[in-house]
């Protein structure tokens, strides 16, 4: 339990999240996210999201690093930006929080861990420019709304209307 605190606090760290005094732990009873006292429900909405995120990616890099148990090495984090706002602080904040596994999943990739595949899905309508060219991005809209290489089963009713 100490590793996983320690992988989750220096997450939480990273993120450099407003007001932190410096106290971020996996509950040892509900295995829930406490930070400086507070459990997630009572955090502010960026901040909520901030906490969110790094304690999913905590699981998943403790996961990796110790290969404990027969979970599955999968992640899908929607909308990790959505309650942030848009000035330079917030829009500082939502790269930290993409740091806090892009950076992770490209240490990983450049030492040539292949023991244990892994696979992170970010859905995102504002994802931060500077995240764009470490990871691969497939944009979606109303003509191509499935991943590349997929049937679009509406495609025929839409060109017959």
């Amino acid at each position: 339990m100490d590793s996983l605190n320690d992988i989750f606090g220096d997450g939480v760290a990273e993120m450099d999240l407003p007001w932190y005094a410096g106290d971020a732990r996996i509950d040892r009873d509900t295995y829930l996210p406490i930070v400086d006292g507070q459990g997630v429900e009572r955090l502010g909405g960026g901040t909520r999201a901030a906490v969110t995120v790094g304690y999913h990616v905590s699981l998943l890099r403790y996961l990796l690093t110790n290969r404990v148990g027969d979970l599955p090495t999968f992640l899908m984090i929607d909308s990790p930006t959505k309650n942030i706002g848009r000035n330079d602080w917030d829009t500082r904040f939502a790269q930290r929080i993409y740091s806090s596994f892009v950076d992770f999943v490209t240490a990983r990739a450049g030492v040539g861990i292949t023991t244990d595949p892994f696979q992170v899905v970010v859905a995102d309508n504002d994802l931060p420019a500077s995240v764009r060219g470490h990871v691969l991005v497939h944009d979606f809209d109303h003509d191509r709304p499935l991943i590349p290489g997929l049937r679009n089963p509406h495609a025929a009713e839409q060109s017959s209307n």
